[in-house]
């Protein structure tokens, strides 16, 4: 349904990513993206207009920011996935995917400024495409468009969707008349406090759709038909007869020595290292949900004193700390800036700071962090020179990203020289020449090859350190040598260090629990001098025999009290023996167990 590139804004350079739109013919749709890996074997596979069969692909949760519409799921093509084309497909697909936002319903404020939205309306005047002087020369074309309810909206169109945009003329003498069009990945901005959106590469647009909600529109032109404004002939200027603005670039220690009002509007460069970030002023606030702006004085119920709109929402004011070789400076960030620092949605960051003291984890992170941003001055700075904040206008640069960008791809690039590589087989198990393909042998492209991966083996090198020689013989020796939990019969009798220990300890639990009910069992496990050897008992618990009932007969002939004052000496000793008595067991024990 829709396919466009991700370059990162910047023409010409890395794509990023390739986004699609898909739907099936039951109607539902979900958003779909090629990981960057795979961009240059899936960039061409799927295009506008086609209808393909996909398998072998991952389904994850959905992006936050930068999509068309709200899924909880989304699909990642990978080194695995195939895709076949269908060649005559059923007509049950749809023909648009869209979801309108009102006029009236367009925030261009927080994180719903990453969402993009789409928008109906009558075009009533189109503007020439023209070269507007940047820092990166680009091309702009605006369109203004009317809803139902005769509110306008302004349409600005970017690079090439400004010089594709043609409107469908009738006739070549008198304007057009009465076209409905239908915008889809717009993103909302505002200029000079106006509502307005823009449109880039995920931009595409539906000249008189056949939709139900253009229905309205299309009984109302029927009755009072809207011409369109546009200049009979569409030039576009020479981008090589437009400057670009070079944005001069500053150190802090002489951005500091500048007088205030000898700033350009445009501002300064400076590349600088987060140092610090402020907990006072507060990192967020409460502002209108339309505009942005703070509230001069708290209202319950909330009222905004600019556009009087009646929603707030929570936004960033972010205050820190940065330096670079010369000096140090204090910074601050609105919103839309201050989101591009942080890349977090601020109600997850509020929930983070709700469980935290201090400051949330994720903004101790930026500390160290290198940008390059634009800066102007704050309407404080213009008081005094010692105690200047700096305005941030634009990141120009994030080093941490960067980074990140050139590890993703330097990890996922082709090795040229690869080691202990195979070479490719086809499906019929022949080896393959470089320069024969597959896709023209089968008809389902299986993109899957080991060069393709998301994430590549890395290369086999040779390690020169000298392998260790094992011993075969100590190897052996482990092997046939097993974990005894008993003692051997024939070292009962030598005499060790805990001997002594040992005799003494079941010499105590004989008389300490002599008494009780399983004392016939205490003396099977642990019998005593009284009854047989060590060696005896040990015998008969390996072979698991029954103790000697003549040997038991005699124990308790020789263990039989003569009185029952000395029966109850024997069965309840003294306090002190007993606390004694357990350490001796509880020592004696530790030893055994080492």
């Amino acid at each position: 349904m829709r396919r466009w590139i991700h370059d990162g804004n910047e023409p010409g350079g890395a794509v990023r990513y390739i986004a699609f739109v898909l739907a099936d013919e039951k109607g539902e749709s979900i958003y779909a993206q090629v990981l960057p890996s795979q961009v240059q074997k899936l960039g061409d596979l799927l295009q506008m207009g086609g209808t393909y069969i996909i398998a072998k692909f991952n389904v994850r949760a959905s992006k936050t920011s930068y999509i068309p519409f709200e899924k909880k799921l989304m699909i990642e093509f990978t080194g695995f996935t195939t895709v076949s084309q269908v060649q005559d497909p059923a007509d049950t697909f749809p023909a648009y995917v869209y979801n309108l936002t009102p006029f009236s319903n367009i925030n261009p404020v927080g994180a719903a400024a990453t969402k993009f939205i789409d928008i109906l309306g009558i075009i009533t005047a189109v503007e020439n495409a023209r070269i507007i002087p940047e820092e990166r020369v680009a091309t702009i074309r605006e369109i203004t468009i009317r809803n139902i309810n005769d509110e306008e909206l302004k349409v600005t169109l970017w690079e090439n969707r400004a010089k594709e945009f043609k409107v469908p003329i009738i006739s070549a003498s008198e304007n057009p008349y009465s076209i409905v069009v239908l915008f889809v990945g717009c993103l909302p901005t505002t200029l000079h406090n106006i509502i307005q959106v823009y449109g880039g590469n995920p931009c595409q647009w539906y000249f008189n759709p056949d939709i139900k909600e253009a229905q309205p529109l299309y009984n109302r032109l029927k009755l009072s038909p809207v011409p369109v404004r546009m200049p009979l002939s569409d030039t576009i200027g020479d981008s090589n007869e437009v400057q670009p603005i070079i944005i001069e670039h500053k150190t802090l220690d002489e951005l500091n020595k500048i007088y205030p009002y000898e700033f350009p509007t445009t501002g300064y460069k400076c590349t600088v290292t987060i140092t610090a970030i402020h907990e006072s002023p507060r990192w967020w606030y409460v502002g209108c949900a339309k505009c942005g702006k703070a509230p001069d004085i708290e209202m319950i119920p909330f009222r905004c004193s600019r556009c009087y709109f009646k929603d707030s929402k929570p936004l960033y004011k972010l205050s820190f700390s940065a330096k670079d070789d010369t000096a140090e400076a204090n910074f601050f960030g609105y919103d839309e800036e201050s989101r591009r620092i942080i890349r977090r949605n601020i109600d997850f960051m509020l929930r983070q700071a709700r469980t935290t003291e201090g400051l949330p984890q994720h903004l101790m992170n930026l500390i160290t962090r290198k940008y390059t941003f634009v800066v102007g001055l704050t309407n404080s700075s213009f008081n005094e020179m010692e105690n200047r904040t700096y305005l941030v206008k634009r990141i120009a640069f994030d080093f941490h990203e960067q980074a990140y960008i050139t590890s993703r791809f330097t990890l996922t690039a082709k090795p040229q020289q690869p080691h202990h590589s195979l070479p490719p087989v086809s499906p019929t198990g022949n080896l393959l020449q470089p320069t024969q393909q597959t896709i023209g042998v089968q008809p389902t492209v299986d993109i899957a090859s080991p060069a393709t991966a998301s994430t590549p083996a890395p290369p086999i090198v040779a390690d020169d350190t000298p392998e260790k020689q094992p011993d075969n013989s100590t190897q052996a020796n482990r092997k046939l040598i097993p974990k005894a939990l008993l003692p051997s019969l024939n070292t009962i009798g030598k005499e060790t260090n805990d001997a002594c220990t040992i005799d003494k300890a079941t010499a105590v639990l004989d008389q300490s629990f002599k008494t009780r009910s399983d004392d016939i069992l205490l003396k099977t496990m642990c019998p005593t001098s009284h009854d047989k050897t060590e060696k005896e008992a040990l015998q008969e618990l390996y072979e698991h025999k029954e103790p000697n009932p003549q040997s038991q007969e005699k124990h308790k002939e020789t263990q039989k009290p003569t009185s029952s004052v000395q029966a109850m000496k024997r069965s309840r000793p003294s306090e002190a023996t007993i606390q004694e008595n357990d350490e001796i067991i509880e020592s004696s024990l530790h030893k055994i167990r080492k």
